[in-house]
């Protein structure tokens, strides 16, 4: 296409087969032997467009999550992460 030179709306078409990937890919994960799975809060970090993930995350996970779960949108971290926060 002359405008869509990139074939953005192909990939937008397809977003709901790359959800259904990405579920699979995930349900399909174990997480390594000695694994710490008791934090305090999570935070998932990023920028602009690599932060959107972790709002997704954050909303699927509402309801169920136990402990708090912060989208860092700074080059920074909050001064509340310590050795007792999963930082990603």
């Amino acid at each position: 296409m002359k405008y869509d030179r990139f074939g953005m709306l192909e990939i937008i078409e397809a977003l709901p087969e790359q959800c259904a990937e990405a579920a699979k890919i995930g349900s399909l994960f174990k997480l390594p032997k000695g694994f710490r799975v008791k934090y305090k809060n999570i935070v998932v970090t990023g920028l602009g467009g690599s932060a959107i993930g972790a709002d997704i995350a954050r909303s699927y996970t509402a309801g169920e999550i136990k402990v708090p779960f912060f989208v860092n949108r700074h080059y920074k971290l909050p001064n509340f992460v310590d050795k007792e926060t999963l930082v990603v």
